[in-house]
Parts: structure tokens; sequence; C-alpha cells
């Protein structure tokens, strides 16, 4: 028998999780059945960080657009539009059709189940702890001493104020004589 890995585990608590939120509408069912493939094929690219990183930027996204009343124009991975003619995400796209409308304006009568059920998908792995990949880490390491490395030296040593960004904020401490 085959053992399964956190990975196998976690994708199918999420198609699980979807099946659970098909008493929302029959459009959700619909939308299980064509995504897990889906799912299947993109968490054996990304891994975990689709669950850990991905989805959840995709929830803010959600949580953006439902505070402005329409979706915006830039977009995390995963949230590409449908088509030219309708803006709503591709992926869940069943969940994001009873919340917003085609052209990316928040629906008169938004689904709060659909809400919520949208909002417990994207974000239900992200608290998982999980050791970062060396590789991961070593990168972005590597990318943060290269920005570092390319910002215009502090004047904070000099300990003299400036006109430019970064310098003090305060007044210099007045003494008591």
């Amino acid at each position: 028998m085959k053992s399964l890995d956190l990975l196998d585990v976690v994708i199918g608590l999420f198609i699980e999780l979807m099946k659970d939120y098909s008493f929302i509408d029959p459009i959700i069912l619909r939308e299980v059945e064509r995504q897990q493939s889906r799912i299947h094929v993109v968490a054996g690219h990304k891994g975990m960080g689709l669950f850990t990183l991905i989805l959840p930027d995709v929830s803010k996204m959600l949580t953006r657009a439902l505070a402005d009343g329409k979706l915006p124009d830039s977009r995390p991975a995963l949230a590409g539009r449908l088509s030219k003619e309708d803006v709503r995400p591709k992926f869940l796209w069943g969940f994001w059709s009873l919340i917003f409308e085609q052209d990316g304006m928040l629906s008169q009568t938004p689904n709060v189940d659909a809400i919520a059920g949208l909002q417990q998908l994207l974000l239900f792995a992200k608290k998982l702890r999980l050791e970062c990949p060396k590789e991961k880490v070593d990168g972005t390491l590597i990318e943060f001493v290269e920005i570092d490395e390319s910002l215009p030296p502090s004047l904070w040593h000099l300990g003299r104020r400036s006109s430019c960004v970064g310098a003090f904020i305060w007044p210099p401490a007045r003494t008591r004589v």
C-alpha cells in the first residue's frame, strides 16, 4: 500500500472541502469536477506553495475586491481571467460567479455562502508549519543581499541631518545646562 505524503493529503482535503460547498449551488458541484485534475497538475508543479502561498495571495485579492466592489486588473497567480468577456478568475470560477458579475463588478446580491466557502478554500492551509527547502531559503537570502547592496548608502552612521529620505526623523536631543 502506498503511503500518502502531505501534499496528497492536502489536495484530498481541498477537493473534499470543495465538495462540502456543493450545497451552495449546483454550479459548485460542476466546479469540483472541472477543477480536480487542474488542482493535481498545479500542485504537482507548485507543491505545498500552492496552498500556503499562492491561494492566500488570491484570498487577499478577494478581500480587496470585496472592499473595492470590483475585481482588480492586477492579479496574483491562479487568478487569471476566464476570458476577454468574463474577467472573473478561471480557477474556482463557480464561486467567483456567485459573487461578481461578468464585468468584475460586485454582484448586487453576492452569495455570502460562496464568499465564506471561497475564503475557506483559499486559506485552509495557510498556517501549515512546513520546513522550507534550503534552496528556497538560500535564493531568498541572495535576493535580499542583492537588493540591499543596490540601495544608496545610509546617512545614519554619519550622525548628521539630511533632507534625503531616511534622514533622522527627530531633531537632535537638546542638552540641559
